[in-house]
């Protein structure tokens, strides 16, 4: 049982249905092949029948650039003010540029999703958007 200290509520579940977010499409046996652990075990896990390892957690995060905060709490920690203020300038860039990367990747990641699924149909270009809202042409 996944027991979280602060209220003893077990938390398999919505770390379970995280997970399957994370991973996606993928199915048990490539969830295994990039994780490093056996088909049955993810099974196990994105389902929420057993308590997930801290090791699979740890391999899902580094596999799938997920955050770890969002993954175990469900949402992600923005950092006080006074915590802000007191960062170096070059640590503040640091974060930013990790996190720029970061959502490139997600951006990548999505548009391969996008093109294995078919759909090659090229949005309008914000220009031919705005000029159809002015006229109401949809």
């Amino acid at each position: 049982m996944n027991i979280h200290p602060e209220d003893g509520m077990d938390y398999t579940h919505e770390i379970a249905h995280r997970l399957v977010e994370i991973t996606g499409d993928h199915s048990y046996r490539e969830v295994a092949r990039r994780t490093g652990f056996h088909a049955e075990t993810v099974r196990r896990y994105l389902q929420g029948a057993s308590k997930q390892s801290v090791e699979f957690i740890s391999a899902v995060v580094r596999e799938y650039d997920a955050d770890a905060t969002v993954l175990l709490r469900g949402e992600a920690r923005e950092p006080s003010e006074e915590a802000l203020r007191m960062c170096k300038t070059s640590d503040l860039i640091g974060e930013l540029s990790r996190r720029l990367v970061h959502m490139e990747h997600r951006v990548n990641t999505l548009a391969d999703a996008v093109r294995a699924a078919g759909n090659h149909a090229q949005p309008a270009q914000p220009a031919q958007r705005a000029t159809a809202m002015m006229v109401g042409v949809r």
